[in-house]
C-alpha cells in the first residue's frame, strides 16, 4: 500500500487538537457508549467503535483523524482532510450503519 493515505486515528488530547477536531468539515458520529435513555441513538451503541472507526479510516484512506470522545456517550471523529473525493465519500457512506454516520458541516462551518 505505499502511497497510500493511511493513518492511526489520534486521540484528542491537546488544545490544538480540539480547535483542528472544531474546525473539521466532515466527521464520523459515534455512539461509543451509552446516551440518555430514551434519545436517539441511546439503543445503537457500538461496542467496538475504535476499531470500526479504524477500519473506515484505513479502507477509505481518510489520513490524518482526530477522535474525540464525549461523556454523552456520542464521540466525534473528525476527518482533518476537507477535500474529500467522491470515492472517499462514498466508501464511507458505505460503512454507515446504527450508531456510525457521516456529517458534513459544510463549507460554511
Amino acid at each position: 500500500m505505499a502511497g497510500s493515505d493511511i493513518a492511526p486515528i489520534l486521540e484528542a488530547s491537546s488544545e490544538d487538537h480540539f480547535d483542528e477536531a472544531r474546525l473539521a468539515r466532515y466527521n464520523i458520529e459515534v455512539y461509543s457508549g451509552g446516551g440518555i435513555p430514551g434519545t436517539q441513538g441511546a439503543s445503537f451503541v457500538v461496542e467496538n467503535y475504535r476499531e470500526v472507526l479504524q477500519i473506515i479510516v484505513d479502507q477509505c484512506e481518510l489520513g490524518r483523524t482526530i477522535l474525540v470522545q464525549a461523556t454523552d456517550g456520542v464521540s466525534l471523529l473528525a476527518i482533518l482532510k476537507n477535500d474529500l473525493t467522491d470515492k472517499q465519500l462514498g466508501c464511507i457512506k458505505e460503512k454507515e450503519q446504527p450508531g456510525v454516520r457521516l456529517k458534513d458541516w459544510g463549507t460554511n462551518g
